[in-house]
């Protein structure tokens, strides 16, 4: 929420009341300058009325432009090697110059408008006070001249004579000055004006909070009255695709499109492609975080649909292409709801093969400080792994987890995914270097989310099909996709 809303909502119904306070004094005081009140508020409602229809848009575009200079300011500094090792960073501030510089003309779009409102205000209450002084003195015949002061003087003075005859003032009795009630009243209601738009305008913060609101909620979970697994399930990982196609949203172009396969439980499947093919679009949709627009999901012989959400992504476990670690300790990002005791942890390090670096950090309990900077790329993989193995789900899913990582640390995950595979679970390998999948049980291979292959990787390497030529182009590479 926009920390300027509160104070802005203070103001507003401070001056309302204050306004409301002077009306009232004056229908008691002077009653006959109320008419002239009227054509005051039409102004200012009129004037304000415009200033609302520029500012409600202006004050949305100053939001939505404002978000992407924080998401480069939270960005780039993790990205400061590669850009500095890449001689980058010109392009990078330029581009964050252009973030900012378009922001800050909203901005100052925002000031325009406001500046414009008060420049308005204060003539039309300039020519009010104007035109009530002129009332006063139309009217001076009516008005005892105590009253029409410059509010020098608030008050009339008892009269006395001293001995020489001078006329003397013995006390006051404070009375309310009408000029000095009526700019009270005049800045009152422009101060009132002000805030109240101001109000209203600091509201699209709220605008945008209740958007996401009424953004598509995820299926419900077990505690949200979802449906639970049938017992005992999933009896295994095996993952079936049938004639399926998903989208990001609707009205967007497919990412996926009648793809269909098996995995067996207990295989390990390698899913290769170019970049934009759809690999990690599949993974999205194994985990329902895309929606399927035709065809069914099977894991464990169960529809993916019928289950769940909590169940579902219980059964799955994912190490992304980029480790994802949090500020904590290393239990709490290894074991995020402490359902395992220390031993299972120091077990799932172990064949992850961080066992060592972990007693050197200092234990289970060792701090993870933001973003994980303290472990190295490598160990972030490897912990990772840990994490996904300490899960013990059926379906251990990797997303292209060996692409930043040297080749110690490829053939440690290579080793803990061989020991993972003879533990039963069914293996899902994303790859980025095509002699990862070589040791797979089969290779889907995919082309602009459709699967153009699939087979024994051994077996499509003969054939003069789309695998080979990646293969070809991996070999001539130095071994990438």
């Amino acid at each position: 929420m926009d920390d300027y809303l509160p104070s802005v909502a203070f103001d507003a119904l401070q001056s309302i009341a204050l306004v409301a306070g002077a009306l009232a004094l004056m229908c008691a005081a002077v009653p006959f300058v109320l008419p002239a009140l009227v054509p005051l508020a039409f102004l200012f409602a009129h004037f304000r009325g415009k200033y609302l229809a520029a500012t409600r848009d202006v004050k949305r575009f100053d939001g939505t432009t404002r978000s992407p200079v924080f998401a480069a300011l939270g960005e780039v500094p993790r990205g400061l090697p590669t850009l500095r090792a890449y001689g980058a960073q010109p392009r990078f501030r330029a581009a964050f110059a252009g973030l900012a510089g378009r922001n800050l003309s909203w901005w100052a779009a925002f000031v325009a408008c406001a500046r414009w409102l008060g420049f308005r205000l204060d003539g039309v209450a300039t020519l009010a006070l104007a035109a009530e002084a002129a009332l006063i003195a139309g009217l001076r015949h009516r008005v005892q001249p105590r009253l029409a002061g410059l509010a020098l003087v608030h008050g009339e003075g008892e009269k006395r004579r001293n001995g020489r005859g001078e006329v003397g003032v013995r006390s006051l009795k404070r009375r309310p000055s009408f000029l000095s009630l009526a700019v009270n009243l005049a800045g009152a209601m422009q101060w009132a004006v002000r805030q109240t738009a101001e109000w209203e305008v600091s509201m699209t913060s709220v605008e945008r909070a209740l958007e996401l609101t009424r953004l598509p909620r995820e299926p419900p979970t077990r505690a949200e009255g979802g449906p639970p697994p049938p017992p005992g399930w999933p009896p295994h990982g095996g993952v079936e695709f049938e004639g399926v196609s998903a989208a990001y949203r609707p009205g967007l172009p497919l990412v996926l499109e009648e793809v269909s396969f098996s995995i067996p439980p207990g295989s390990t499947a390698g899913v290769v492609g170019r970049t934009g093919s759809g690999k990690s679009s599949l993974l999205l949709t194994l985990f329902r975080l895309i929606p399927v627009t035709s065809g069914v999901v099977r894991v464990g012989g169960v529809d993916a649909a019928s289950l769940a959400l909590d169940a579902l992504r219980g059964a799955i476990a994912v190490i992304p292409q980029t480790p994802t670690l949090f500020s904590g300790t290393l239990r709490s990002n290894l074991d995020p709801i402490g359902a395992h005791d220390d031993a299972a942890l120091w077990s799932a390090l172990e064949a992850a093969n961080m066992k060592a670096a972990v007693k050197r950090a200092g234990g289970l309990r060792a701090a993870v400080t933001e973003d994980a900077a303290n472990f190295s790329v490598g160990e972030r993989q490897l912990l990772c792994l840990a994490r996904a193995l300490v899960a013990d789900a059926a379906v251990l899913a990797l997303d292209e987890a060996t692409a930043n990582v040297d080749a110690g640390t490829d053939a440690a995950i290579g080793g803990a995914l061989a020991a993972a595979r003879k533990g039963g679970r069914t293996l899902i390998v994303i790859a980025h270097r095509l002699d990862t999948v070589l040791g797979c049980d089969q290779v889907l291979v995919l082309d602009d989310g459709r699967l153009v292959e699939a087979g024994p990787p051994r077996e499509l390497t003969t054939r003069a099909g789309p695998f080979a030529r990646l293969a070809a182009a991996a070999a001539a590479a130095g071994g990438g996709t």
